[in-house]
């Protein structure tokens, strides 16, 4: 679909920041009342209820366990935040399940039902079908058609965004992994379970110490 949001809203938090700016420079080519800083607006948290229920809900059933998981092992002198090494181990041995478990969160919350709500002014549904059966909903499109080339798309995203380093951690730390290994990393089996992430964080730890 080539086409933008006519306008975004989001509350002032210093996380919308390039959410704002990349908006801007998409807008830069039309003209009108909805062209360029008209096409996006600051507006309190307090109105945005359906996604905060979103965070909260995570919060609940995804983050805090997480949370718990890492003050365990900090309280047991088996992580500590302010050693690099540690951080970047981290990044390797949990990325992979907490993604894995982000998306199964993400596939669940899709499929639910939202109930509706007194004097309500959005949908209520199930979000894929809300999502991709708009008409069934009277929805309008207030979309605006992406007027400029793939190369402009490509600067904007050179220049606004930060590719995500793999695995997630630096390329010094995945070298010397491999080193380690005497083996490509794509070659190694990633941990299924937080249980075997943090059997595997100790173990790594324990070698890189040694050394």
């Amino acid at each position: 679909m080539n086409a933008i949001p006519r306008m975004v809203r989001c509350d002032a938090g210093s996380e919308h920041v390039i959410i704002r700016d990349i908006q801007f420079a998409l807008h830069s080519f039309h003209h009108g009342n909805m062209s360029g800083e008209n096409s996006f607006t600051v507006g309190r948290c307090t109105a945005n209820q359906r996604i905060e229920m979103v965070w909260s809900f995570l919060k609940r059933s995804f983050t805090q366990s997480w949370r718990n998981i890492f003050k365990v092992m900090i309280d047991l002198n088996l992580l500590n935040n302010a050693d690099n090494l540690h951080i970047q181990c981290r990044r390797f041995c949990f990325l992979s399940v907490i993604q894995m478990h982000l998306d199964r969160f993400r596939q669940t919350w899709n499929v639910h039902r939202i109930r509706s709500e007194p004097n309500g002014e959005v949908p209520t549904g199930i979000p894929n079908v809300i999502c991709y059966q708009t008409l069934r909903y009277g929805a309008r499109d207030c979309s605006c058609h992406l007027a400029c080339s793939i190369v402009v798309l490509d600067d904007i995203a050179d220049s606004y965004t930060e590719a995500f380093p793999q695995y997630g951690c630096s390329r010094e730390f995945r070298d010397l992994l491999e080193l380690i290994n005497g083996q490509n990393l794509h070659e190694s089996d990633l941990p299924a379970s937080p249980n075997d992430a943090k059997v595997l964080f100790i173990e790594m730890i324990s070698l890189l110490d040694t050394m």
